[in-house]
């Protein structure tokens, strides 16, 4: 069975909004992800990374890297999200496939806000 879901960012956010400086609830997640760089300069890196999440929320991620990223770079990402505990599924993960761009990088790895709209795809 195959499936699209568009999600909004906009309604995304006023689900997840908290009382404090974050807007949206951070869920500790390790994902595998395959983050592909869309546009850098000739000396920055580029490519496919095969990276695992570190936390998640509805309008970002951050990825454990020894990569630096520079801020504004753009991504394509896939993550895969297992999802063998839901009963309801038969498939065994979930994919979601968003665009975004590097807003923080740190030595141990890189923060990405997503794009507005993203797709969760079974798989």
């Amino acid at each position: 069975m195959k499936f699209g879901l568009a999600m909004n960012h906009t309604n995304a956010t006023a689900l997840f909004e908290m009382n404090e400086n974050r807007k949206l609830e951070r869920f500790d997640l390790e994902l595998s992800s395959m983050v592909e760089v869309l546009g850098l300069d000739a000396a920055s890196a580029t490519g496919v990374m095969n990276l695992r999440t570190k936390d998640v929320c509805a309008g970002g991620a951050f990825f454990a890297a020894d990569t630096r990223l520079p801020e504004g770079a753009r991504v394509k990402i896939l993550m895969v999200m297992p999802i063998q505990k839901l009963k309801k599924w038969t498939e065994k993960n979930v994919h979601i496939r968003v665009q975004g761009q590097v807003v923080r990088s740190t030595p141990n790895g890189f923060a990405i806000q997503f794009e507005p709209d993203y797709r969760i795809e079974s798989c």
